[in-house]
């Protein structure tokens, strides 16, 4: 290979690692999701995940219960604010009564 082809070579293989370190900092930082006090409308999985305090592998394992209040639109799961808070209070009682 002819000097000059080996340099642009090195050159672009440079730039290749630079945007390849750029998107792994973006993959690796973290979801800051801002979740709406109000009891009406619906949370998204990551919503309802970060208003739990868990993640989503956590909130996925939940979604298979029966008595946790989610339900899918295609692939993505939908969970009503307000069963949601309401689900939470059953849990807190069922809790205190043990």
């Amino acid at each position: 290979m002819e000097p000059a082809a080996l340099l642009l070579l090195n050159e672009v293989m440079k730039e290749i690692k630079e945007v390849k370190r750029g998107l792994v900092e973006i993959l690796e930082r973290p979801i800051d999701v801002q979740v709406a006090s109000d009891d009406e409308g619906v949370f998204t999985s990551k919503e309802a995940a970060a208003y739990l305090g868990i993640g989503l592998n956590s909130f996925y394992e939940l979604c298979n219960r029966k008595d946790f209040p989610s339900f899918k639109v295609g692939t993505k799961i939908i969970v009503p604010k307000r069963k949601l808070k309401d689900w939470i209070e059953k849990q807190t009682k069922k809790e205190r009564s043990k």
